[in-house]
This record gives structure tokens, C-alpha cells and sequence, in this order.
């Protein structure tokens, strides 16, 4: 609340009472103090009978002029008259936004029923049928599957319509629950299909920081990790080596920065990675204690050029990690000889 100037000195019975006056007044004005979650919040009365609405209300009478109604009639009459078929307009549009969503899953649930046992010519027909509704599909809780399984169905050049309906749209579909789906078997399927190509460099060229720090974009990092491009895994490892220490702590791009680090053997490019971890000593001992950083640690243990390097850092500071819960924990796998990667895959965000 706001602190109140202090009162004049009382001198007499008269400027008593309008002192008195003024200090209900401005406590009467001052708003409630409640405490909600802990914080102390400052309310204000709503009741319309009370002084500080009714002093709040003069206020507005003095400054401000008098207020001329805004109306696209003149007619009261007219607009009462009107509040029936706005509402109905409002109410058939909601039950044709219903319709739509049933009749894409029920449509979506004939699609992949025909498409079970389809060869690729009815495949190529059931393409044609949903043609121009690519971006509405791929926003589907049901649809988007039917174009997982076109995608599986169908050849290169047959599905090369989908990805370029999704074209100028790519950023919003790598963040959406089922939109980074459909792009991610796009990858498995058709990487090097020009198209499909395109479209991923369009994603990229958004915002790779937002796409392995995203929920549901960091698996597409991934994709594009293993199945991607020459330039475009190159591009995203080079992002990731830009703050490598912060993304080996947050919570989706160090699962990116662990799956190029496993990937050494296939991707000559992260080789830089690797020597950038083994430049710092320090982050890394700092890693091997963080919940997230620890992952990475890991995946560094597991590649043989790297792991007699890493083990030779930890041990040096052994004695901080055995009071530390993520790093007791990888010194206990250690010692264990539990560094290989089918291990690590399997004990992945555990205790």
C-alpha cells in the first residue's frame, strides 16, 4: 500500500474534526491488504457503496469530460434484436469447428484402415484425396498418423507433396506435438529429397538455439543428428559448441548434445565438441554434479578416444564428487565399469 503523507499538527477543535475527516477519508481510500501464497496483495473494494469507489467516481466527474455513448445504432431496440443471431452465429460456428475435428478423425480412421494393406497405387490415390490439407493433418491428434503413414508407403518423389505444403511453416510445426513428428519421418524417409531438404534448412534457419532447447523441437535436433544433411548436422553442432556449457545443463539440449557426442564415430564434426570439454577441466567436473550435466559426462566416458581423459579429470576431484548425488553416483558406475553406451542408454535420467 501506498505510504500516506504525513498529517498537520492539531491546533484546535475545529481543524481536530477535519483532520479526523481526512484521515478516514484516506483510510477509507487506502485498499485491503489480503495474503494469497504467501505475498501480501493489495485489494480493492468493489462494493459500490463505499467511500473509496464514491471519492474514486467525483474524481472522474471533475477530470474527465462527460462520456457520449458509442453505438452502431441509434436504435436500442435494434441491437436487443440482434443479440439472438449473434449468438446463434456464435453457436453454429463452435458445432462446425466440432463437425470438422469429428470428421478428420473419423476420415483419419478410414485412411489408415484402407492404408493397412494398400499397395503403393492405392497409396498414391489416398495422397491425391487429402492433397491441400497437409498443414491441417499434421496439426491432428489422429490425422498427423495417417501422414506417418503415407510417408512410409509411398516413394520419394510420391510424397514430395508434403513437405512442400509444410513449407513456410516449418518453425511452427518443429515446435508442435504432432507437427515435429511428420518432419521427423520426412528425415528417415526422404532426406535428401530436395523438398524435404528445404524444408529443414527453413527450421533451421529460424532458430537452432529454440529448436534443441524446445520440448518437442530437441528430438528433431536429434533426427536431423542421424539422418540430416552434411551442412545441416554440421550447422547444429556448431550452435552447440557456441555455449557448450549451457546446453549441457538444460533440460532437452543436453539429450542433443549427448546424442552427437555418441555419434563421434559417424560424425567427424563433433570430434570439436569433445576437445572443447576436455579445453575446460572445470565445467566438466561441474557437470559430472548436475542433474542434466551428468548425461553428457557419460556419453564423453563412452567414446574410447575420450573416456581415459575424462576418467583422469573426475579423479581429480574425486573427493567433491563422492558428496555430491549425481556424481557419487557416476563414480559408483565407474568403478563398476558400467561406461558403455547400451548402459548409459538404459540407466538415462535415472536416480
Amino acid at each position: 500500500a501506498a505510504r500516506l503523507p504525513p498529517l498537520a499538527p492539531i491546533r484546535s477543535g475545529r481543524t481536530r474534526s477535519v483532520v479526523t475527516s481526512r484521515r478516514a477519508t484516506r483510510l477509507a481510500m487506502a485498499p485491503t491488504l489480503e495474503v494469497r501464497n504467501t505475498f501480501i496483495c493489495a485489494v480493492d473494494n468493489d462494493d459500490p457503496n463505499s467511500l473509496v469507489n464514491h471519492f474514486r467516481s467525483r474524481r472522474r466527474a471533475q477530470t474527465l469530460p462527460e462520456a457520449v455513448p458509442v453505438s452502431w445504432t441509434s436504435d436500442p431496440e435494434a441491437d436487443s434484436a440482434d443479440e439472438p443471431l449473434q449468438n446463434e452465429v456464435s453457436a453454429t460456428a463452435a458445432a462446425q469447428a466440432g463437425a470438422t475435428s469429428n470428421d478428420l478423425a473419423s476420415c483419419s480412421a478410414d485412411f489408415r484402415r484402407r492404408l493397412q494393406h494398400a499397395s503403393s497405387a492405392e497409396a498414391r490415390v489416398i495422397a491425391r484425396e487429402i492433397r491441400g490439407q497437409v498443414v491441417e493433418f499434421a496439426r491432428s491428434p489422429h490425422a498427423h498418423l495417417v501422414l506417418l503413414d503415407l510417408i512410409r508407403c509411398l516413394s520419394t518423389e510420391d510424397m514430395a507433396f508434403i513437405p512442400s505444403e509444410l513449407g513456410g511453416r516449418a518453425r511452427c510445426m518443429s515446435s508442435n506435438i504432432y507437427g515435429h513428428l511428420v518432419i521427423c519421418r520426412l528425415l528417415e524417409f526422404s532426406a535428401s529429397q530436395p523438398r524435404t531438404a528445404a524444408l529443414v534448412d527453413e527450421m533451421l534457419a529460424s532458430s537452432v538455439d529454440f529448436l534443441c532447447c524446445h520440448k518437442f523441437g530437441f528430438s528433431l535436433a536429434m533426427s536431423v543428428l542421424s539422418n540430416g544433411l552434411p551442412h545441416q548436422k554440421g550447422l547444429i553442432i556448431a550452435t552447440l559448441a557456441t555455449h557448450i556449457q549451457r546446453f549441457a545443463r538444460h533440460r532437452f539440449a543436453s539429450q542433443v548434445l549427448e546424442h552427437a557426442i555418441l555419434l563421434d564415430s559417424e560424425l567427424p564434426e563433433c570430434k570439436s565438441l569433445i576437445e572443447e570439454f576436455l579445453r575446460h577441466s572445470g565445467g566438466l567436473k561441474k557437470l559430472a554434479c548436475h542433474c542434466f550435466g551428468t548425461h553428457v559426462v557419460r556419453a564423453l566416458l563412452s567414446v574410447p578416444g575420450s573416456a581415459k581423459h575424462v576418467q583422469a579429470i573426475l579423479a581429480q576431484a574425486e573427493r567433491r564428487l563422492r558428496k555430491d548425488r549425481y556424481g557419487a553416483k557416476l563414480l559408483e558406475d565407474i568403478d563398476q565399469g558400467d561406461s558403455n553406451p547400451i548402459a548409459l542408454a538404459a540407466s538415462l535420467f535415472g536416480g
